[in-house]
């Protein structure tokens, strides 16, 4: 599994309402804090699931 998808992972393992900062996620995962945010939001797909939507089209 890459990084990113541990860190959110790791992330998701957590009580609701707990209390987590993306920032030392993103480095004990040595992943970019950015991109860590915007993928655990739903803001951002991964790049395979980019690509096979733009095949479709």
């Amino acid at each position: 599994m890459a990084p990113i998808d541990d860190a959110i992972a790791a992330i998701n393992l957590l009580e609701p309402g707990e209390h987590f900062p993306y920032r030392s996620y993103a480095r004990k995962f040595n992943v970019p804090y950015s991109t860590l945010t915007q993928r655990h939001k739903g803001c951002q797909r991964p790049r395979e699931a980019k690509h096979c939507n733009q095949q479709i089209l």
